[in-house]
């Protein structure tokens, strides 16, 4: 018997929680899709930004995935509050995209009640071709996570050259390696430091996504179809 973990983090988190032999468990890392990739063209970029509502002069934060509470998406919020106190020229917004379901809900309501509900959009869905052009467009992709098994966003974002400000919680620095500006997900204030240097700091933006680039070629569906044949066939040999 074999089990398959995508990343070290989980692997641990197996060997932690549940019990399972270190011995038994391979890991093999998933990929972004091959086809995502940088769009540039500004008609298109203007043409999203306005499709979900994001005025043309302003700079938006991006966050994509489920709203649940492991995502750290209300400690977010409060950062992104702070970096607009901060930094009134940048017209900031935020788009939490994804399933809105209780979670989601509970996030309007207290962007509502701190005043920020006009600077934040919750588009739902993002539909597959829409992808590439709203990490394209957005200023910084936040992953806050407080657990994540891998956290493919963190590659989705480097694939569109989209600067990457990421929370050091389980797997995420396994994943995002050099390409990203880490900050401690329980802490509001190095989230805020974090998300306003990348925001203003143009060599580090350059710097990360030359970084993510780099990255990303640690990881693809080729070589996690290959790692995944060889532990089958471990396992039949029953070695």
């Amino acid at each position: 018997t074999r089990i398959i973990a995508d990343s070290h983090a989980t692997k641990q988190d197996l060997i932690d929680l549940y019990g399972a032999d270190p011995g038994r468990i391979r890991v093999v890392h998933l990929a972004p899709d091959p086809e995502l990739k940088p769009v540039r063209d500004p008609i298109k970029l203007s043409l999203t930004l306005a499709q979900f509502g994001i005025p043309g002069y302003a700079k938006f934060l991006l966050h994509v995935g489920a709203m649940r509470p492991r995502k750290n998406l209300d400690r977010l919020i409060e950062a992104f509050a702070i970096v607009r106190q901060r930094r009134p020229e940048q017209r900031l917004h935020l788009m939490l995209a994804g399933s809105l379901a209780s979670e989601g809900y509970k996030l309007r309501e207290k962007a509502k009640a701190m005043g920020l509900l006009e600077f934040i959009r919750f588009p739902g869905f993002i539909l597959p071709h829409q992808i590439a052009a709203i990490y394209s467009a957005a200023a910084a992709y936040v992953l806050p996570s407080l657990f994540e098994g891998f956290g493919l966003p963190a590659l989705e974002a480097q694939a569109c050259e989209t600067p990457l400000v990421c929370s050091r919680g389980s797997s995420l620095p396994e994943i995002a390696g050099e390409g990203a500006v880490y900050f401690d997900p329980l802490s509001v204030e190095e989230m805020a430091d974090a998300i306003e240097r990348v925001l203003v700091d143009q060599d580090l933006r350059a710097e990360l996504i030359a970084k993510g680039r780099e990255n990303l070629k640690r990881f693809s569906w080729e070589k996690s179809a290959r790692e995944t044949l060889a532990v089958l066939e471990e396992a039949a040999r029953g070695v």
